[in-house]
């Protein structure tokens, strides 16, 4: 009979010992599951940082260098591997965001950001950047180059051609060019009107009208044609009127 109750004794502890074990091993699952919670919303709300189109540097207000400094602290100590890989995501996130094709051409915004990375990052990352700046000079160089060469053909339909493939750099020479090019149809048909060379003076507006059809998507060159064409007519409403009037004095 004592050896029973020692025995009950003993399996009561167990069991309790048991439930004490089960409620730590509960409790440390429910820590791991907050922590990794908590640490998937870090790293959405860093994925859900855009560079591109930003003026300012979006990573200021909440710099990875500093999580990073915090959570290295942890990786030292700690063997689970939820930090590391949690910063590995960040940092692959990153990177691929500054060495991107949109960033490419916010050189500036991207050194900025470069301060708020850890010491690892900006080392790596400082090269992508000066290498991507190179490109761009290299780049702008040659665009410049075939944007001046096809402005001296004046062939709308390869300008077009180019418009339509071209970057950012030469989008802005090519429509500066046509508008140029479209301006001095504009005075130069003036010029013909005012000097009473009338056919010289249409062929112009034809010139024109053929640029208004190809660069549809240039809304001040359509104004250039509306505001021809307006001149166009009041001339013709002008010179009938005159030879209604002079008709009308000379046989009435």
């Amino acid at each position: 009979e004592i050896i029973s109750k020692k025995n009950s004794c003993n399996d009561n502890k167990e069991e309790k010992i048991k439930e004490e074990s089960d409620k730590i091993v509960n409790s440390v699952d429910e820590l791991e599951e907050q922590l990794e919670s908590v640490l998937k919303n870090i790293v959405n709300k860093y994925k859900e940082i855009k560079l591109s189109g930003c003026q300012f540097n979006p990573y200021a207000s909440n710099p990875p260098k500093a999580f990073y400094d915090k959570l290295d602290k942890v990786m030292q100590t700690a063997t689970a591997y939820n930090y590391k890989d949690t910063w590995k995501e960040i940092e692959e996130d990153i990177t691929k965001k500054v060495n991107s094709r949109e960033s490419k051409y916010c050189i500036r915004l991207c050194e900025s950001v470069l301060n708020y990375l850890p010491e690892h990052m900006q080392v790596i990352l400082k090269d992508e950047i000066k290498r991507c700046q190179e490109d761009i000079d290299c780049e702008i160089e040659n665009g410049s180059k075939e944007v001046e060469q096809m402005m001296q053909k004046k062939d709308i339909k390869e300008i077009n051609e180019l418009l339509e493939r071209c970057n950012l750099n030469q989008e802005k020479a090519i429509e500066f060019g046509i508008y140029k090019m479209a301006r001095d149809i504009v005075l130069r048909m003036e010029s013909q009107w005012d000097d009473g060379q009338n056919l010289a003076a249409l062929l112009s507006m034809g010139e024109l009208y053929r640029f208004k059809n190809i660069f549809k998507k240039m809304p001040e060159i359509t104004r250039y044609y509306a505001d021809s064409h307006n001149y166009l007519s009041n001339t013709f409403d002008k010179h009938h009127k005159n030879i209604i009037s002079t008709f009308a004095s000379n046989w009435l």
